[in-house]
């Protein structure tokens, strides 16, 4: 994942992960192409060491509303994350604004994001058995 406005997205998604969340790789990871796209469609957003927690968890919010039956509500999040709850639902609101609602995340995206990981080994067809998570996400 690159580094956006220098920010150290790999420490940041380290503290996600070691943190309060229990929701899965495939999750986080389709979380970040989306914080990718955001930040390619929105270039005026500063992606800060302030705000790249609240980023990453608004996207995988996103993308867990998208690829789930019973999504998980923003309350759970904001508790996981550590994040405000109206920080969060304002956080969200943006990104559904900017993404015009679309979270979905193609499986060339996905497995690009693999192989820039060193993650090559997951693969796509592999995501399922890594968390949980349906492969409908990816279709």
């Amino acid at each position: 994942v690159r580094s956006i406005n220098d920010c150290d997205i790999e420490m940041s998604c380290g503290n996600v992960w070691r943190g309060r969340l229990s929701l899965g790789l495939r999750t986080l990871l389709c979380g970040l192409v989306v914080l990718d796209r955001v930040a390619s469609l929105a270039p005026q957003l500063a992606v800060t060491p302030c705000n790249v927690q609240r980023l990453i968890i608004a996207c995988m919010l996103g993308v867990s509303k998208y690829s789930e039956d019973e999504p998980l509500n923003n309350d759970f999040w904001s508790n996981a994350g550590g994040v405000a709850l109206a920080d969060l639902n304002k956080c969200e609101l943006a990104l559904v604004r900017i993404l015009n609602y679309s979270f979905r995340v193609s499986e060339p995206a996905f497995v690009a994001l693999l192989a820039q990981l060193g993650l090559e080994d997951l693969g796509a067809d592999g995501g399922a058995d890594v968390d949980g998570v349906d492969d409908d996400l990816l279709r």
